[in-house]
């Protein structure tokens, strides 16, 4: 009975060790298992700060280059509005000296054109204008006056008759005669030749037909031969008239009178 006790308690005893081996096992690992908690909270609060560390790294570096992006965008834009700008303006001056350029053209265009119609309209009312001359007396129809010669034996020597440019404009051609009421006889002078009268109730027509220059400009004077004829003694006086042709509707005309002093 004894002995059965002891063994009783032998396996009590046994028990108890065990289960006391196993609580000590429980509260090792208890203390593991909290141990790890704690290390795998750390571990995930130290993770959990790097990533959000290194989130907020990568978020800065995102807006870095973002601000760095939008600042260059920023950039290029105001360098491609500054260049649009620059390049506005330089139509605008181009148009514009282009545009001056153009209106002075145009302005002196006109003004050439102006020049040449006043150029051209003056010379259309420019016109040549003669005058006879005889011994430095001017002589016209105009104004009534006759030019006598006197002779006294029925001979006739003039003096050189001049014909003047007192107009504005050139004269290139002319034409010169001398119509007798009467016949006369021409006697030889440079220059002029006599022919049947083309004009009534003249007789006798003079016609000079030396050459004139190519030109008189105005103020220009062009001496005539001097003229040498007769008349029958028994004639008292000629009358004659002096017509130069000169490129115009009327001739230049001046009467003359050849008196003979020594018929009755």
């Amino acid at each position: 009975m004894f002995k059965k006790i002891k063994s009783q308690n032998s396996l009590d005893n046994i028990v108890i060790k065990q289960l006391s081996v196993l609580n000590n096992v429980f509260v090792a690992l208890s203390v593991i298992i909290v141990l790890v908690s704690i290390i795998i909270g750390l571990f995930s609060y130290l993770t959990s700060k790097d990533l959000r560390t290194e989130n907020d790294v990568l978020n800065k570096r995102i807006d870095d280059k973002l601000s760095y992006y939008e600042d260059k965008n920023e950039k290029n834009h105001q360098v491609m509005e500054d260049n649009l700008s620059s390049k506005e303006n330089y139509i605008d001056q181009k148009m514009s000296s282009f545009s001056n350029i153009s209106e002075q053209k145009i302005n002196q265009a006109l003004n050439q054109l102006d020049t040449k119609f006043d150029k051209l309209s003056g010379e259309k009312l420019k016109k040549p204008k003669v005058a006879i001359y005889y011994n430095g007396q001017r002589y016209s129809i105009s104004d009534s006056s006759k030019i006598k010669i006197y002779s006294d034996n029925g001979s006739f020597t003039t003096y050189p008759f001049k014909i003047a440019n007192i107009g504005d404009k050139e004269i290139s051609n002319f034409s010169i005669r001398i119509f007798f009421i009467d016949e006369i006889k021409l006697n030889p002078s440079g220059g002029w030749q006599q022919q049947s009268s083309s004009d009534s109730p003249f007789k006798t027509e003079l016609y000079w037909g030396q050459e004139f220059p190519t030109t008189v400009n105005p103020g220009e004077k062009w001496e005539v031969s001097s003229l040498k004829f007769s008349i029958n003694k028994n004639i008292r006086e000629v009358k004659a008239r002096m017509k130069v042709f000169y490129g115009v509707e009327e001739p230049e005309i001046a009467d003359l009178i050849f008196i003979n002093s020594s018929a009755k």
